[in-house]
């Protein structure tokens, strides 16, 4: 038999103070009657989220660890305001049990967790993109999501995976040469101030359903090492450049896709005005195993991750 109730007295069911917390945060606290607890969440949440100002999610490991914390505390008051409804199922009439102030909370609370969420990104400048072509493979292949840190432009870049805007869209790919540098491309081979880049060749793979297949190779470029590839029978797109020197505050890109790339081979070099920051790791492809891979390694490519039965 189930208790009387006065009316100062409201019942409480765990089935739902559980999910209201996991869907508005706070909301469940409110409905159980710990109103202080909401506003503790709350301030855990901000917390948390402030890790996004921090250098915590240069790595995908801190990435990961950031956005998890903040569905952790979601989770966390969920679970809180549950046990609270299922051990106190009576409760004291607070002055703000209302049934106006739910959805008055339910609008305001979150549209302030959203500008807390603006703030920090844009503050912290990690960015979530996505890669419309295969311009940057095998590097990064279309449809992956990878982060983008704002950063102003700092000529050690040169061997990293870049962002940068071109008639006001963001573009990516590979720093290769900065102001004083002369680059030239010869038989789609890469050569700074006057060196061709070192290249150790990896395999040979199929590319289109047509059959045509791609080489695979490493190329080293100051510090860095990576994939590219290109085109066993060529292709239309402009593979040779003349030396030419870069003027002061210019920089040069070219996709690691060279055969399949629209970059300064075409277009000629970039202001540093237009250079956005640098990319840092992949979040999501539809191959799962290349999610949380950096784009900053300094290691030797693993034939492996780009070539089918090759170790």
């Amino acid at each position: 038999m189930k208790a009387s109730i006065t009316y100062s007295q409201l019942r409480r069911y765990f089935w739902l103070a559980a999910p209201l917390s996991f869907f508005v945060l706070g909301l469940g606290q409110l409905y159980v009657g710990r109103i202080r607890w909401a506003a503790y969440f709350l301030v855990a949440w901000v917390a948390v989220a402030a890790l996004l100002l921090t250098s915590v999610p240069l790595t995908f490991a801190g990435f990961a660890f950031a956005y998890l914390g903040l569905f952790s505390v979601y989770a966390v008051a969920g679970v809180h305001a549950g046990i609270i409804a299922w051990r106190e199922p009576l409760i004291e009439r607070r002055a703000y049990h209302r049934w106006y102030v739910y959805p008055t909370y339910a609008v305001i609370v979150p549209g302030a967790m959203m500008g807390v969420v603006y703030a920090v990104v844009g503050l912290g400048g990690y960015h979530p993109f996505r890669l419309a072509s295969d311009a940057m493979a095998p590097t990064l292949r279309a449809g992956d999501y990878f982060v983008v840190k704002e950063e102003l432009f700092d000529p050690r870049y040169v061997g990293e995976v870049v962002a940068y805007r071109r008639d006001d869209e963001t573009h990516v790919h590979r720093l290769v040469a900065v102001a004083g540098d002369r680059v030239a491309v010869r038989g789609g081979r890469l050569i700074i101030n006057g060196a061709e880049l070192a290249v150790r060749p990896l395999c040979r793979v199929p590319a289109f359903p047509d059959g045509r297949t791609v080489e695979v190779a490493e190329e080293r470029l100051g510090n860095h090492r990576y994939a590219v590839q290109n085109l066993d029978e060529g292709s239309d797109f402009v593979r040779e450049r003349e030396e030419a020197t870069l003027a002061p505050g210019q920089f040069f890109v070219m996709g690691d896709f060279r055969d399949n790339s629209m970059d300064s081979r075409m277009l000629g070099a970039f202001d540093e005005s237009q250079f956005v920051g640098r990319a840092l790791y992949i979040i999501w492809s539809d191959d799962r195993s290349r999610i949380g891979r950096s784009l900053l390694t300094d290691l030797p490519v693993v034939g492996k991750d780009h070539c089918p039965g090759v170790p």
